[in-house]
């Protein structure tokens, strides 16, 4: 990028340095290059204010700072320009250097609790199934493809955001469709974007450790659409936080509802017959009707898959052509991954680790089971105690036999987040600390006909163990297992 007098990129004309030129922007001072505008942003952990001189060592030719600076540092060799608020300022500073790249992208932005990976990457796989190219960002990374990359955050951090924009704008990219967490709107990371599309999912019990209480849940999802610029917003009807998004949403903001199950709605499922693996139905819209065949299983992916039909017309795909190219969906890597074996089991990997999350996903196959089924599952440590209980109960009202084990104890010992589960656990359930002896022992003791899911972690090929991440891998576990039982 060409480099940016400073008082262009912060809009503050009267500014100290006012004509330095910046050629970068960085929020790390580990990642300051020569020429940088360095954001010293006060963080949860640490607070980037302590790193400005460390920023300047590295060749920072401007810092940005969070007032007061005071304490912090006393004289230095380059402009220092206190900006209030700049977390949330962040996301427009870097839109501004890198020319406001979403201007020139198709943006869909998808948030809610569960089914934002789902729906994202199913409108990427439309628009590119009819031509387009599609860039999607989110809890699987960034890509043009299908390929996962491990992306940390759901939404990138501001500045990395928007120069990942500006690559893909660079590269004569059609449109971007990218989950919008809670956390991110709370942080100002989407700040800067203009969305055409805004997409709601559902609101269910997470994330209550960082924002309080489902109110203030609720208040940051709302945030995606009141963003300047919005065209479009897709809603789901089937859940009640909808009439609050509803009464939000301006005038000027076409509005279009979605439901597998109201027929108010605008975008509506009218007939769906489910067969092992997939799905065909009949689907009303205000641009017509027309018949699809899916091969995503459960009501849940229903929803998603009638959402990401919706967002690909109003990015101006005729109906017809976006129907037609449904039968040609992937499932999302993680998301209800069935494993293919010689056992006549059904294994199932899935990412759900929200109450809500696991019981659509055990609801969905229940009817579809011939055998028991089977869920291996457990709860992040050091984040929402309250939804432990819950998945306990969620889990044993609906499997005939429940593991549960560890997901990500972080620095939490995983045996107290057991017992925790356990409070709403009752009928057949084991617990085991070991992941990897629980999903070995899940598969091993199943019986032709059942169904075995392994819940909570679908993609990840990490454990967090006392701030350490260690190789681990649902689907790789599963699979040695089933080689374990062919072997016998």
């Amino acid at each position: 990028m060409p480099a940016h007098p400073l008082s262009q990129v912060l809009d503050m004309p009267g500014c100290s340095g006012a004509q330095t030129l910046v050629s970068g922007i960085a929020l790390d001072s580990r990642r300051v290059g020569t020429g940088d505008l360095f954001l010293a942003i006060p963080g949860e952990v640490h607070d980037g204010r302590q790193f400005i001189e460390q920023a300047v060592a590295s060749g920072a030719a401007a810092i940005a700072a969070e007032p007061p600076v005071a304490g912090f540092v006393e004289t230095l060799p380059v402009p220092l320009v206190e900006v209030p608020d700049l977390q949330q300022e962040s996301g427009f500073i870097a839109a501004r250097f890198y020319d406001h790249p979403a201007a020139g992208l198709h943006m869909v932005g998808v948030t809610g609790t569960n089914g934002k990976t789902t729906t994202s990457r199913l409108v990427a796989q439309l628009l590119r199934l009819l031509g387009r190219s599609c860039g999607v960002i989110g809890t699987l990374g960034a890509s043009l493809d299908e390929d996962v990359a491990q992306g940390g955050n759901t939404t990138p951090d501001a500045v990395s955001l928007q120069q990942q924009l500006a690559s893909w704008r660079d590269q004569g990219v059609f449109a971007v469709s990218m989950e919008v967490s809670s956390h991110a709107l709370v942080q100002g990371r989407a700040n800067g974007i203009e969305f055409e599309t805004a997409v709601f999912t559902n609101l269910s019990h997470d994330h209550l450790d960082y924002h309080g209480s489902m109110d203030a849940y609720g208040r940051a999802k709302l945030a995606l659409f009141a963003t300047p610029g919005l065209k479009h917003a897709l809603i789901n009807l089937d859940d009640e936080f909808s009439a609050r998004i509803q009464a939000l949403v301006e005038p000027s903001v076409s509005t279009y509802s979605y439901s597998i199950a109201n027929p108010a709605a605008d975008i509506f499922v009218e007939r769906a017959d489910f067969t092992a693996g997939q799905v065909s139905g009949r689907l009303r819209t205000p641009w017509g009707s027309g018949d699809f065949l899916s091969p995503l299983a459960g009501d849940f992916n229903l929803a998603n898959l009638a959402a990401a039909i919706g967002a690909a017309v109003l990015a101006g795909e005729p109906l017809a052509e976006v129907l037609a190219a449904v039968s040609r969906l992937r499932p999302v890597p993680g998301r209800m991954q069935s494993l293919p074996n010689d056992s006549g089991l059904q294994v199932i990997i899935d990412y759900a680790h929200t109450p809500d999350a696991l019981e659509q996903v055990l609801a969905a196959l229940k009817p579809h089971v011939k055998g028991n089924l089977v869920v291996v599952f457990g709860c992040g440590g050091d984040r929402d105690r309250e939804k432990r209980q819950v998945m306990g109960r969620v889990a044993c009202s609906l499997a005939d036999k429940v593991w549960v084990t560890s997901d990500n104890p972080r620095g939490e010992d995983p045996t107290v987040i057991l017992a925790d589960i356990a409070t709403g656990c009752s009928g057949d359930y084991s617990l085991e600390v070991d992941r990897a002896a629980a999903i070995a022992g899940a598969i091993a003791n199943a019986s032709a006909g059942d169904c075995v899911v392994v819940a909570g972690k679908g993609h990840e090929d990490y454990q967090i163990v006392e701030g350490d991440y260690l190789h681990f891998s649902d689907e790789e576990h599963a699979l040695a297992a089933l080689a374990g039982r062919a072997g016998q």
